[in-house]
């Protein structure tokens, strides 16, 4: 799924270099740290709401996974390996589509068709940020959610 992310950039026009294979202990750091935060109610309670206010469930779980992985980006002071938050970003979307299941925002059966196209506007809306372009927000601007210290 890399590839997505990848491609979708791609379409945009951006240069994109191919990612290093991802360093696994690089990968399972970044998703440990973004479960940890989503384990918090607070937490859990915005980013469903985000979920809920984008107009299709694709926009909203990318919002919502953008929300974090620029949260634990800024935590690591930018340090996180791209390739590393590319293969991250798609098991933490797994996590934000199992916690929706379960508040009843998204059916019990997701189609792979919605998690790629997902993934496809977080490379999206990454790339709008990374060119100082701001993403329009599906919902009013919410407090910036908490990345504790120390994750």
């Amino acid at each position: 799924m890399a590839g997505i992310i990848n491609n979708a950039l791609a379409q945009q026009g951006a240069q994109v270099q191919p990612a290093a294979p991802a360093d696994p202990r690089a990968v399972q750091r970044i998703v440990s740290a973004g479960t940890k935060v989503l384990n918090q109610d607070a937490i859990e309670q915005q980013i469903l709401q985000i979920v809920q206010a984008g107009n299709t469930p694709a926009e909203g779980l990318a919002q919502a996974v953008v929300l974090i992985m620029e949260g634990l980006h800024a935590q690591s002071r930018g340090t996180m390996p791209k390739g590393a938050m590319a293969t991250a970003a798609q098991q933490i979307i797994a996590v934000i589509v199992k916690m929706c299941q379960a508040a009843g925002i998204l059916p019990p059966e997701v189609p792979p068709q919605l998690v790629d196209e997902a993934l496809g506007a977080v490379a999206e809306l990454l790339q709008q940020e990374g060119k100082g372009e701001q993403p329009q927000p599906a919902a009013p601007p919410a407090a910036p959610a908490a990345v504790p210290q120390g994750v």
